[in-house]
């Protein structure tokens, strides 16, 4: 079967769909991957098709519109208007480009994140797969990300599905109507959350995140499926540099300090944070540039600078990981069964911030804007001395590492396909 997987975002929205989509050529298909051409190596480098979907987003968060989207942290409606003042503009391009990635495809699978999946499906008369990293679909056992709903009122976490469904929806209305009735001839979409609509069609969703996090909930239909994490493995494969491997080999297992795709411009101000916390504390730290370019004027020997290395080997080899909270760095650092400190920026970091912490895993998140030397030090000691938070990570990772979630996720959409 001709399969193409459309996601969009960082590369560690793009890397557990590469993972799915290798899962998937294992098991006999032909899989293209659409996404950023950005990613155009990183994808064909490992083994997939690629097709080209509009959109750039270092450059996106590097821009006055991006560092403005990323400043909005946990204010719900700021990141919604800055969401759509940087999107609307390339939104439409992004759906045209959809439209050519499926053009022999006989399945489409989307991330939430990618437009059209769905309207695509509708049109050419073709099987669909939503493929999410977060949970979207409504329920009462949890609020929506960003929403203000809480863990203990069943009422208010369904309410705040339904409207964050619709306030993340409605500014991009006119957009694909425009594109349905004018490009694919279909009627226009009704006001209201396309999710909704989906769950009323029995759309078959795979999420890729582990239910030893987040159980599945109850009241889901049994055509929601949540299979595991979708790890893309590299550490078998990968050879880490000299100065890397000798200062690993050198002394106690360092503390990971990274925020991958985050561009927040104050990597000074972070860097300094995380010096004090080596001098403080005693402790040796990897630290990883990253976008935001940390590390530029880092000192001593006891912080040792890296570009980037796999996450599933490296990891392993911390005593700590201190992260932005994206989705993918989450579960790597989950998997590894170490402790976590997650420091969100924006958007769902807030959310898995929650989870880690209430499962025990990692100590309480520290927002980027409240980041100090002192509260860094103080968060990364907690890390490494609590003795119960080392035992739930450790134990956390053994069940995650148990999970074999693109396998799980091969197999339902195989049984889709028939």
């Amino acid at each position: 079967m001709k399969i193409t997987i459309m996601t969009s975002g960082s590369r560690g929205d793009v890397q557990p769909y590469l993972a799915l989509g290798l899962g998937l050529r294992q098991a006999g298909h032909q899989v293209t991957l659409a996404t950023h051409e950005l990613f155009r190596s990183f994808v064909e480098e490992g083994g997939l098709g690629f097709r080209p979907i509009a959109g750039d987003p270092q450059e996106l968060l590097a821009s006055e519109a991006g560092q403005a989207w990323v400043r909005s942290g946990r204010n719900s409606l700021g990141f919604l208007r800055r969401f759509v003042r940087l999107t609307r503009g390339y939104l439409p391009q992004m759906l045209r480009d959809c439209q050519r990635a499926v053009e022999d495809a006989e399945l489409i699978v989307f991330s939430p994140f990618t437009a059209g999946g769905q309207d695509l499906a509708e049109a050419m008369g073709l099987p669909v797969v939503l493929a999410a990293l977060q949970p979207f679909h409504p329920t009462r056992a949890f609020p929506a990300m960003g929403s203000f709903g809480t863990f203990g009122v069943p009422w208010l976490n369904w309410s705040s599905h339904r409207v964050t469904g619709v306030l993340m929806s409605m500014p991009f209305l006119d957009i694909f109507n425009r594109w349905r009735t004018k490009e694919l001839g279909l009627p226009p979409r009704p006001l209201g959350d396309p999710l909704a609509e989906m769950n009323r069609q029995r759309i078959l969703t795979l999420y890729g995140y582990s239910p030893s996090l987040i159980p599945r909930p109850p009241d889901w239909g049994d055509w929601i499926h949540v299979t595991g994490y979708w790890f893309l493995n590299q550490s078998g494969s990968y050879q880490p540099e000299s100065a890397l491997a000798d200062f690993l080999a050198t002394g106690e297992p360092p503390v990971y300090v990274g925020f991958g795709s985050m561009i927040s411009g104050d990597g000074e101000r972070l860097t300094d944070a995380v010096e004090h916390a080596v001098d403080r504390l005693g402790i040796r730290v990897v630290l990883q540039r990253g976008w935001q370019g940390l590390a530029a004027g880092a000192r001593g020997d006891r912080i040792h600078v890296i570009d980037s290395a796999p996450h599933d080997w490296l990891f392993p080899r911390m005593a700590a990981v201190v992260h932005h909270g994206g989705a993918g760095t989450t579960a790597a650092g989950l998997r590894a069964g170490v402790p976590s400190l997650l420091v969100p920026h924006f958007a769902d970091q807030f959310f898995w911030g929650g989870w880690v912490r209430q499962r025990g895993a990692g100590v309480e998140t520290l927002d980027r804007a409240d980041l100090t030397g002192p509260r860094l030090a103080h968060r990364i000691e907690l890390a490494l001395t609590s003795a119960n938070i080392r035992a739930r990570a450790a134990a956390l990772g053994r069940q995650i590492r148990r999970e074999r979630g693109v396998e799980r996720a091969v197999a339902v959409v195989e049984a889709l396909a028939g």
